[in-house]
């Protein structure tokens, strides 16, 4: 049986500076990675981890763009003891860029 590990996200909206907070959930180690450099790193997925977080469940098949440019999501990510493992909400880099094609 797979134990898993809860952390929890601050998530900014950069248009409207609402801000969310969602506690997750993972089945390895919880790191900062999933959020910088792994499938939450990309703005459509982070739109729907923010509506989730507000109480709307807009399942797997919302039609919100990726952003490949500039994201209008960010993100702080907590790990289960409470240390910050990533933060891109002050920064002016840019979070990772999947390649397109």
């Amino acid at each position: 049986m797979t134990s898993l590990t809860t952390g929890r996200v601050e998530i900014l909206d950069t248009l409207t500076q609402e801000r969310q907070v969602s506690t997750e959930s993972q089945s390895l180690p919880f790191n900062g990675f999933y959020w910088r450099e792994g499938n939450a790193s990309c703005d459509c997925n982070r739109f729907l981890y923010f509506m989730r977080a507000k109480g709307v469940d807009l399942g797997d098949d919302d039609d919100y763009p990726c952003a490949h440019g500039t994201p209008r999501f960010r993100v702080k990510v907590y790990s289960p003891d409470g240390t910050l493992l990533f933060d891109d909400t002050e920064s002016a880099d840019q979070p990772f860029q999947h390649p397109s094609g």
